[in-house]
């Protein structure tokens, strides 16, 4: 090594930053060729804050590097090595740079496998290389294990987990102590809903490497899924202790309860238990460390509070309370132009599409610019859409610090959540201020809670005037309800239910919903409709969770006594076998306080009949909303007592139904095409954009 070299670096590692620069400037004559120079070059240049100086030695190391790695360049030291790879993972440099300097380390044989692995991790994420070029990269590195890891992940990402899971299986063959693969099989297990086979991983992983604070994390979020209250609080417990500064994970220790009490004043108490734990936690939790808490595993946002209680305000307030607020962006002047963002995230996609698709390919022909934001498992989902809409989409980073700061990037007038805490990172998203002005509608199924989420678009047969103090947001009240769509989305299959796993001469009610939204209140009005009706069979739809459907029959078998034999369960079904059941049943009937969501478009779009009783929030007056939008009310129930007489009624006499089913089917393109649908959002569009041109 070159004298002045060897003491700008012995300055450097003394952290002696001003004179290490200068020693590096004296030894630059002599030095001009090496990689080495450079790198530690760029790196002090970072150290100090000179961004712009860090990319011109990356630029010099580019320039040098055209031709490929010399054989005669010097080793890169790990402490080298390691920096650069910082180096790169911090500076906001060009793409094209980035991806040169890193092809240019991918071709050093000695590159650590770990450091190749993030590499390669990049390129997938940033869509710069395929999962078969990593494959073949693979293929040419039989020792690099950390490869064969990644791709797995990738897939499990992509939703594959037996693709992921057979890889992983083949790496545990060469490394039976790699902890870490059971754990990923685990995640793949549980993806499939094997979930005593995701339990048994999750064990032999911890049987091989017991410090390992995320997977205790996963391990209480599986005993959650099993209804292991205590296995579950146990497991966050170890979790905790082992990263005692994450309290976020200490939260969820204490947010620990089951989701389907067996009486109502359990939930009531559970409700009044839940709402001092938020309370506990004001403003003590940083969106940074949830960000990175969502790198790796996710948590329960109180979305299933929506099940327990209709006075979820409270408790959703103080849940969004608990995060501290980062500063909001500072917009540069508005655009002549509305310019409006969508946000959806995984395993929403369908939804979304059922009831906006239409819509929003009607506003995108108004002239608004409009951008679809998602992650890249989404964008197969969206894209053809997107494209045939004339709406950009933008894929996020998985990272949610990131990804929000790709929203502001974009300095838009509105931001639109389809849903905002239906998962972690959909309702954490809206904290950071995306756009001017964000908001939210029915997808939220009721407040979010968030401080920063402004409005909420509703109607007034779903939210009446009494629940203005029910939302943090301000209510805007649209003439009809804000959706849109066709009789093409509510295609059935030619699939036969009666006589086949239903039989012929029966009345068959249908009641397959969540199987959350079976209160103890509606159990008892299916026990009085059932034990009044011994024709009548009641036709239910499991859910994926085992230990839920067990519980729930366990419930049943209470409840309903005897008429429990009258119960039909049939296993999740393909969406156009599904529809093909609602046509064949004689009568829906709705949960009540959580009624039916898409569910209600699907079955009063085919024409099937559903009798309801309207809750007082927004989640339990989708029928009767999609009813009084149909101008047709006979099946709506005004008190609870009604709701119980009239479904005998109708049970009692079948084919008077088929009136009910004709006048749906008159009256259903007044559902599916409201003419104020539109004209009602591009209203709300502007008022919502008037706030935001002063903000």
């Amino acid at each position: 090594m070159h004298p002045l070299f060897s003491q700008a670096r012995q300055l450097h590692a003394e952290h002696q930053l001003p004179e290490a620069w200068t020693a590096y400037e004296a030894a630059a004559p002599t030095l001009h060729q090496s990689p080495e120079y450079w790198f530690w070059l760029a790196v002090l240049a970072w150290q100090t804050n000179h961004p712009e100086m860090a990319q011109q030695c990356l630029n010099e190391i580019e320039r040098h590097w055209r031709g490929g790695w010399s054989q005669d360049w010097k080793p890169l030291s790990p402490e080298l090595e390691n920096a650069i790879m910082t180096v790169l993972e911090s500076l906001a440099m060009p793409l094209p740079l980035r991806y040169q300097i890193e092809r240019a380390l991918l071709a050093y044989p000695a590159l650590n496998g770990q450091h190749r692995a993030s590499i390669w991790y990049r390129w997938l994420d940033s869509a710069q290389a395929s999962a078969a070029e990593l494959q073949q990269e693979i293929t040419r590195r039989p020792a690099w294990w950390q490869g064969k890891d990644l791709l797995a992940s990738y897939y499990l990402f992509r939703g594959q987990p037996a693709t992921a899971s057979r890889l992983w299986q083949e790496l545990l063959a060469q490394h039976p102590d790699f902890a870490e693969g059971y754990a990923q099989i685990g995640h793949c297990e549980l993806s499939l809903g094997r979930y005593e086979s995701a339990l048994e991983h999750y064990q032999q992983s911890l049987q091989l490497q017991s410090q390992q604070p995320l997977l205790h994390y996963h391990l209480g979020r599986l005993y959650l899924s099993l209804l292991q209250a205590d296995k579950a609080r146990a497991a966050f417990g170890q979790a905790s202790a082992l990263m005692p500064h994450n309290l976020l994970w200490r939260f969820q220790m204490d947010w620990v309860y089951l989701p389907l009490p067996s009486l109502q004043s359990d939930r009531t108490r559970l409700c009044t238990q839940l709402a001092q734990i938020p309370t506990q936690y004001h403003q003590l939790i940083s969106l940074a460390q949830a960000s990175d808490s969502l790198r790796t595993t996710s948590f329960e946002p109180c979305f299933d509070i929506n099940y327990l209680t209709e006075a979820d305000a409270p408790i959703r307030q103080a849940f969004g309370d608990m995060f501290v607020l980062p500063a909001p962006p500072r917009w540069g002047p508005a655009a002549d132009a509305l310019r409006i963002g969508l946000v959806v995230t995984p395993e929403q996609e369908k939804l979304f599409l059922f009831g906006n698709q239409i819509l929003w390919s009607e506003m995108a022909q108004t002239g608004l610019e409009i951008t679809l934001f998602c992650l890249q498992r989404s964008r197969p989902l969206l894209q053809a859409w997107a494209d045939s809409a004339g709406i950009t989409l933008q894929t996020l980073s998985p990272v949610l610090a990131q990804a929000a700061r790709e929203i502001q990037a974009f300095e838009l007038d509105l931001v639109y959540f389809w849903e905002s805490g239906t998962d972690a990172f959909n309702y954490l998203l809206p904290f950071y201020q995306l756009g001017r002005v964000q908001f939210t509608s029915w997808g939220s199924v009721s407040t979010t809670g968030n401080p920063r989420m402004q409005y909420f678009l509703s109607t007034e047969s779903l939210d009446p005037p009494v629940n203005d103090t029910h939302y943090r947001e301000k209510l805007l009240r649209l003439p009809a309800l804000p959706l849109l769509y066709s009789a093409d989305q509510i295609q059935a299959s030619q699939r036969v239910w009666r006589g086949t796993q239903l039989p012929e001469d029966a009345v068959l009610v249908g009641a397959p919903h969540n199987l959350l939204k079976f209160s103890p209140d509606f159990l008892r009005a299916l026990a009085e409709i059932l034990n009044e009706t011994p024709q009548a069979r009641l036709v239910l739809c499991e859910s994926p969770l085992p230990a839920w459907n067990t519980a729930m029959q366990d419930q049943m078998a209470q409840v309903l006594g005897a008429a429990v034999a009258q119960v039909i369960w049939l296993s999740r079904l393909p969406a156009p076998d599904f529809l093909a059941l609602l046509t064949q049943l004689d009568l829906l009937l709705d949960p009540f306080y959580f009624g039916a969501g898409k569910l209600a478009f699907e079955a009063l779009g085919l024409g099937c009949p559903i009798l309801t009783w309207p809750g007082q929030r927004l989640r339990g007056r989708i029928v009767a909303a999609a009813y009084r939008q149909m101008h047709y009310t006979p099946l709506i129930c005004e008190i609870q007592a009604d709701y119980v007489a009239k479904a005998r009624h109708l049970l009692a006499h079948p084919r008077a139904l088929q009136t009910h089913r004709q006048a749906l089917i008159q009256r259903r393109q007044n559902l599916m095409r409201h003419p104020q649908a539109l004209t009602g959002w591009l209203e709300a569009l502007g008022t919502m954009g008037s706030l935001a041109a002063k903000a």
